[in-house]
């Protein structure tokens, strides 16, 4: 294999990543192929950053449809209809082989153009950081001198800010998590270009990111330095908090709080696995657990049965569950819930009434969205369970 990667390498440490053996028998057999083979991504960012790897994804010019006939018990993974992943389990050990290639959007639309240099497959990269690749035999390789970027704890975003954010806004929320689990700061045009967007919460922003973001040691410098975004976020959201809770929103966090557990629990039911974090990353959320149970204390027996209606009493029970067993959750929000499964819930297939029965001329999502609302009210006592009944309410709606 042609040796082209001299005038890149890295100086910034002479150490030898440490590569399984199986790992290794892999990236040989695609150089005999004739192609080539490195190890990229979060693996040796991590490994800069003497932190603990586990994955390992590795980067290719070779047609992953030649690679699979070698590996014939692997998964291909398919990106805008091309084969762009092959995952290998290699002794119980999961490795992601991707091509090289161009991510370039157009009208919002996600193209994919495979490339032999890894010079033009970095590019696609969202930071420097994240660039850096490694050469089992010619060692560590750096096109965007992320080397200073690492020595500095700076993250800088691949070209211009702006565009990249526009493209996918995940590229936002991975910046602020990336600062604040490692303590980096913001590059000034990152910084600036994230200070400048005009999100909505509950129209970009996925809360799960945030959760993520909250967990991080370095929450607190992040969030001081991009205040202005969350400014913007929570924007118009303080009009909607009953006067009951006004008491409670006293600071930044509280607000966050509110909008996470409160408005945006219903919406989240990922809640679950997230807060199955390690011990070290809820840490932050440990600290702040009693303002949590404050505001967790303001769920009313209507605002459950809706979550319950909207998710399912399972998805619910297994979350409080897993709430209760981080001290997250008030006790009375237990209380509610198992009156509502003991003396108040019934199912959609229990209702007097099935979807059979609405009549409008609407979809079929929209007329299980209407039993939905039939379930609501007859478990919170609005509407009784007779057909006479839940026929009148639906009647009433085809009125409107």
């Amino acid at each position: 294999m042609t040796v082209i990667w001299q005038k890149i390498v890295s100086t910034i440490s002479d150490k030898t990543m440490v590569i399984d053996q199986h790992i290794k028998t892999l990236i040989n057999t695609i150089h005999e192929q004739g192609h080539q083979a490195l190890i990229v991504g979060g693996a040796v960012r991590d490994f800069l950053l003497n932190e603990v790897f586990q994955d390992i994804d590795i980067a290719t010019n070779m047609p992953l449809e030649d690679l699979q006939k070698l590996y014939p018990n692997s998964q291909m993974i398919q990106k805008d209809n091309q084969n762009i992943t092959l995952v290998i389990n290699l002794n119980d050990q999961k490795v992601e082989v991707s091509r090289f290639r161009k991510e370039i959007y157009e009208d919002g639309i996600l193209k994919v153009e495979f490339v032999d240099d890894y010079i033009d497959d970095c590019e696609r990269r969202d930071f420097t950081i994240n660039s850096f690749a490694y050469d089992i035999k010619e060692g560590l390789i750096d096109p965007y001198n992320a080397e200073a970027d690492l020595k500095a704890k700076r993250l800088v975003m691949i070209n211009n800010p702006i565009i990249r954010i526009n493209e996918d806004h995940s590229r936002l929320y991975r910046a602020l998590y990336f600062a604040a689990k490692y303590n980096f700061t913001l590059d000034t045009r990152l910084r600036d270009s994230i200070n400048s967007f005009t999100f909505k919460f509950n129209e970009t922003c996925n809360p799960n990111y945030l959760i993520k973001f909250f967990a991080q040691p370095y929450f607190n410098e992040v969030y001081n330095a991009v205040e202005p975004l969350f400014i913007d976020l929570t924007d118009g959201y303080m009009s909607e908090i009953i006067e009951s809770d006004q008491t409670l929103i006293t600071d930044k966090h509280s607000l966050l709080y509110y909008l996470i557990f409160k408005q945006h629990l219903s919406l989240s039911s990922k809640l679950m696995s997230l807060l199955h974090f390690k011990k070290r990353e809820l840490q932050y959320i440990e600290n702040h657990y009693q303002s949590i149970i404050k505001l967790s204390s303001l769920i009313t027996f209507e605002w459950m049965a809706n979550i319950i209606v909207q998710n399912g009493i399972h998805t619910i029970e297994t979350l409080l569950h897993t709430l209760s067993k981080y001290k997250l959750i008030h006790h009375q929000n237990i209380e509610i819930f198992n009156d509502i499964k003991d003396h108040y819930y019934l199912s959609i297939d229990e209702l007097a009434i099935s979807i059979a029965d609405i009549s409008m001329d609407i979809s079929i999502k929209e007329k299980y969205s209407i039993l939905k609302q039939v379930q609501y009210f007859v478990m919170t006592s609005e509407l009784v369970n007779e057909e006479y009944a839940l026929m009148a309410f639906i009647n009433s709606l085809s009125d409107t």
